[in-house]
């Protein structure tokens, strides 16, 4: 569950843990972890009027998850469900190490990012949440291919466009506007754009439905 408190956000858990640094409070049998929106791209479109739609029993494909900033506050909400984290770098992988440890229903893939669209355990699931930080070039290309194999009927899906990393020869908002001309060729409906200044800087997050 997400709660607000003089406006911070925080979401709740049973779990007594820190995971990067975060403030937590007791709140009688359970804890509150603070989701700032400066160390968090979901955070950040929260805070600017995305509405993140998880159950504690929803499925969530996270591609991009890095050491697990985000991740731990998804994985606190949605507590049932499958959680597939996916990041290429080992690095990053040793990093969700603790919060493997705590959080049974993280499963981590550790695999380029262009690879999930043909990875064979992945295409027997679909999911409620599709979300997608990676910063690359390509990354609106697979994440079409994510969200049209993976993201279940009804679903939620978003995607953070770091725009200098998808062509830093243009302005980002001409990034913005071809990236999404390109998501809605594919046949998909962007719901919400959301530039995440102040907090991240050329970085647009994008809720997209299918």
């Amino acid at each position: 569950m997400i709660q607000t408190i003089k406006n911070r956000t925080y979401t709740e858990t049973k779990d007594n843990y820190n995971h990067y640094g975060e403030k937590v409070i007791k709140e009688g049998g359970l804890y509150l972890r603070e989701w700032s929106p400066n160390n968090s791209k979901i955070a950040a479109a929260m805070r600017k009027g995305f509405s993140l739609k998880l159950k504690d029993n929803s499925t969530v494909l996270y591609v991009g998850c890095s050491t697990g900033t985000t991740l731990s506050h998804i994985a606190d909400i949605a507590t049932k469900g499958d959680i597939i984290a996916n990041d290429v770098s080992m690095e990053s992988m040793i990093g969700l190490l603790n919060l493997l440890k705590i959080k049974k229903n993280v499963i981590p893939i550790l695999s380029d990012f262009r690879i999930l669209p043909e990875n064979k355990e992945l295409n027997k699931d679909k999911f409620d949440f599709v979300f997608q930080d990676v910063s690359q070039k390509d990354q609106t290309d697979v994440f079409i291919e994510l969200v049209k194999k993976f993201l279940n009927k009804g679903g939620q899906a978003a995607i953070s466009l770091k725009t200098r990393s998808i062509d830093s020869s243009k302005s980002p908002k001409q990034v913005l506007v071809k990236e999404s001309e390109k998501i809605r060729k594919a046949g998909l409906k962007i719901l919400k754009t959301i530039d995440l200044e102040p907090f991240e800087k050329e970085h647009y997050f994008l809720e997209v439905s299918f």
